[in-house]
């Protein structure tokens, strides 16, 4: 453990846990030790604060560790100190990094789009980065744990259980460190999740990324702030279509009318990378049994007024399962409203 890392630790607590506040305080200092000299409170030990990290299974890295990562550090107000749980990546050469994001309240599309995209991009050896929000977020992490990939959450609050934010996913972030992946912030432990945290975090979202894509948002949304980051940032943006009277693909058909890339498909994001996209296995493989019941019915072309009347299914359930068949390669749509299996 380096003095530099004890005494920004310590300072950070004394400031309250407000990283940008930290990053301006520092900036009049020569070090850290300085700083907290100037600042310090007698109810903060450092050295205690350190051991109260171990003890709660905390580590922490600031920018001079070999585990910080690179492309992060060059982003504009990068955090000094990373707070986590899990393992991070090895951020080498072979490191591809994609940010899913979008709305907390996504349509059926929306969840299997992001679901879709994170685990073929998972499979491909991309590591998928969000924000372990309800919604759009967590469709993400669940679709790189299903491809058996790495994924990282970065979170708006302390890494605690009284202060994680949103509470209702602290299971989701204990697969995701039990698989292997991470849950980030650089909030210390303690910290409330508050509203002005949120755009903060997008800023670690985005430079953490190569590229970001928004699946569903509102045209005023995190998402799209995300993204504006990742513009600013010079790293790739793309946007998943949507229809035009659709309130969450308000944000997406914006980025689009502005220049962002379309993304129709996992392979795009491939081949914008020059990435090889492992192959997909059709025939029902790795699907859920309503969908493997499509492939079963669709012996020939069918519309969907048909399955639903032959799986008796709900028509926002149907087309989710069809827009999920379709982005796997395992249906197409033989004529407008008719879709078949593959071979």
């Amino acid at each position: 453990m380096s003095t530099e890392l004890k005494y920004l630790h310590a300072l950070h607590l004394a400031l309250r846990g407000e990283p940008l506040t930290l990053i301006k305080t520092l900036g009049r200092f020569p070090d850290a030790a300085s700083a907290w000299q100037a600042h310090a409170k007698s109810e903060i030990d450092p050295d205690r604060e350190m051991e109260k990290l171990i003890k709660d299974g905390v580590w922490t890295i600031d920018q001079s560790d070999p585990n910080y990562p690179p492309l992060l550090k060059e982003a504009h107000d990068a955090p000094l100190l990373i707070y986590g749980k899990g393992k991070l990546p090895k951020f080498d050469e072979s490191y591809w990094g994609i940010a899913i994001v979008g709305t907390r309240k996504p349509t059926e599309y929306g969840k299997a789009v992001a679901r879709n995209f994170a685990e073929e991009l998972s499979r491909g050896g991309a590591v998928i980065i969000s924000g372990i929000a309800t919604g759009i977020d967590r469709e993400a992490h669940t679709g790189a744990l299903t491809g058996h990939g790495k994924t990282i959450a970065v979170i708006g609050s302390g890494l605690d259980w009284a202060s994680f934010f949103p509470s209702a996913n602290w299971s989701l972030a204990e697969t995701i460190i039990a698989d292997g992946g991470a849950v980030i912030s650089e909030y210390p432990p303690g910290t409330p999740a508050l509203p002005h945290h949120f755009p903060e975090r997008n800023r670690i979202i985005a430079g953490m990324s190569h590229g970001t894509i928004v699946v569903e948002a509102q045209e005023r949304s995190g998402a799209l702030i995300t993204a504006r980051l990742a513009l600013e940032e010079n790293r790739e943006v793309f946007a998943v279509p949507g229809p035009i009277n659709s309130q969450t693909s308000r944000g997406p058909n914006l980025l689009l009318k502005e220049g962002a890339t379309p993304a129709l498909s996992p392979e795009d994001i491939f081949i914008a990378f020059d990435k090889t996209k492992p192959k997909t296995q059709t025939g029902g493989a790795d699907l859920g049994e309503f969908e493997k019941q499509i492939l079963e019915a669709l012996t020939e072309p069918r519309s969907l007024d048909e399955l639903k009347a032959m799986l008796s299914a709900e028509t926002p359930e149907l087309q989710a399962a069809i827009s999920l068949l379709e982005l796997e390669g395992c249906i197409q749509e033989t004529e407008p409203g008719k879709y078949a299996a593959w071979g």
